[in-house]
């Protein structure tokens, strides 16, 4: 509700930026990392081990807002990458419930690169590839 003179009442309450804004390493710690470790959304599928050296090069690397969307989401790919070889090796071995697990993680680590929706041209690649892999890993 604003006041007279256009002044909004919650704007006193928001003097101080929000953790999550400082940087990537402290979204990581109070938003993220949480559900993550429990499986939820976003991380369904995922586990929280599987972004660990995700946060470790973001931290590295000190990224924080506003994020160059195309290098944030860069920084995923290996990881997925990995996740997606091992599915694949496994598919090869008729491993089909490891290769199964195993898409659906890399998936996982597709979406949180471009979550909660494609901003740029890498984003919409991990959009691409997530569903490529949640297509293997769910059949």
């Amino acid at each position: 509700m604003a006041a007279p003179g256009g002044h909004y009442f919650i704007q006193d309450k928001l003097s101080e930026k929000a953790a999550h804004h400082e940087s990537y390493a402290q979204l990581w710690e109070t938003k993220w990392k949480k559900p993550a470790e429990m499986g939820v959304y976003p991380f369904m599928f995922g586990t929280a081990k599987d972004f660990a050296p995700i946060v470790d090069e973001m931290t590295k690397r000190d990224m924080k807002e506003p994020y160059n969307w195309d290098e944030y989401a860069s920084v995923y790919f290996p990881q997925a990458e990995k996740l997606k070889s091992i599915a694949k090796e496994a598919e090869s071995k008729g491993e089909v419930e490891k290769a199964s697990e195993y898409y659906m993680r890399s998936s996982a680590v597709y979406r949180i690169s471009r979550f909660p929706a494609p901003r740029s041209e890498v984003q919409r690649e991990a959009w691409r590839l997530g569903k490529e892999c949640a297509l293997k890993g769910l059949r």
